[in-house]
C-alpha cells in the first residue's frame, strides 16, 4: 500500500489517498487545538498515543458488533482505514452534563444525567456546527431515515461498550463525538477516533481530566494525562 495525495488536512489527523482506492491512510498529528484554534500544545507523542488508543478501541469495538473504518497500523502515528462518504453529522452523546451542555443549561460539569442523551450537530465548522433535531435531518435531507436509524443504534451500542471499557480501566467516560459514514455497499460504518481528542475522559476515583479540556481549561500536563490514558489502554485486556 503506498501514500498518495493528502486528501484533507484537519486539526489533529491528516488523510492521504492510496493506491488502493477503497483505502486511506489516516496520520495523526502531535498537535492539539482547543475548539476556536486559539490554544495549541505539541509534544511528540500525541499521535502515537492516540493512533494506538484508537487502534485499540477500534479493535474492541469490531469484536463487539460495532463495524468501523481501522484496516491496520502502518506505523506509530497512522492507520489504514476504509474509504467512506462521511456522513455530515457529528453524533455526541453524554452521560454526565459538561462543555456545551454545562454551559447552556447552567449544570455543574459532572452533574449526573437521569439517563444519556445523544445530539447532533451539522458538520460545519463554517456554521460553527450548528445543533440539529432529526426533524431537520429529514426536512432538509441530510440523511435518509434508515441511514438515521443505523447511526444512532451504532451510536448507542458504542456508548455502552466505551463506558464499560473505560471503566473498567479506572476513567469514566463523561461524553464522547461520534461520526459516521457509508462504504461501497451502503453500509453504515463508525469512522474518525476514539481519543482523549474526542471523548472526555476523567479519573474515576478523582474526577481528575485526562482529556482535551485540560488545554482548554489551562490545567496543564497534558502529554502526562494523555500518556496516562494510553497506557491504561494498552494494558487493558481485549
Amino acid at each position: 500500500m503506498k501514500k498518495e495525495t493528502r486528501l484533507y488536512s484537519g486539526k489533529t489527523k491528516d488523510i492521504f489517498t492510496t493506491d488502493d482506492p477503497l483505502i486511506l491512510v489516516m496520520e495523526f498529528k502531535n498537535t492539539l487545538l482547543n475548539p476556536d484554534a486559539t490554544k495549541e500544545a505539541k509534544f511528540d507523542k500525541k499521535g502515537l498515543y492516540n493512533n494506538q488508543i484508537s487502534t485499540k478501541i477500534f479493535k474492541l469495538l469490531d469484536k463487539n458488533g460495532v463495524p468501523n473504518h481501522f484496516v491496520k497500523t502502518l506505523d506509530e502515528r497512522s492507520m489504514a482505514v476504509k474509504r467512506l462518504k462521511m456522513i455530515p453529522i457529528k453524533v455526541v452523546i453524554r452521560r454526565k452534563a459538561a462543555g456545551a451542555m454545562s454551559e447552556s443549561l447552567g449544570l455543574k460539569e459532572g452533574a449526573k444525567l437521569n439517563c444519556p442523551v445523544l445530539d447532533l450537530y451539522l458538520k460545519n465548522d463554517k456554521l460553527n456546527t450548528p445543533r440539529l433535531t432529526e426533524d431537520y435531518i429529514k426536512a432538509l435531507d441530510i440523511t435518509s431515515e434508515s441511514i438515521m436509524a443505523e447511526i444512532k443504534e451504532l451510536s448507542w451500542k458504542t456508548l455502552d461498550l466505551l463506558a464499560n471499557f473505560f471503566e473498567s480501566i479506572g476513567i469514566d467516560l463523561i461524553d464522547c463525538k461520534l461520526e459516521f459514514g457509508t462504504d461501497e455497499n451502503g453500509n453504515v460504518i463508525l469512522g474518525d477516533e476514539i481519543s482523549p481528542d474526542n471523548c472526555r475522559l476523567w479519573q474515576l476515583k478523582t474526577g481528575e481530566i485526562l482529556d482535551k479540556d485540560r488545554l482548554q481549561k489551562d490545567l496543564g500536563k497534558i502529554e502526562e494525562s494523555y500518556h496516562e490514558v494510553w497506557d491504561r489502554v494498552m494494558q487493558a485486556k481485549s
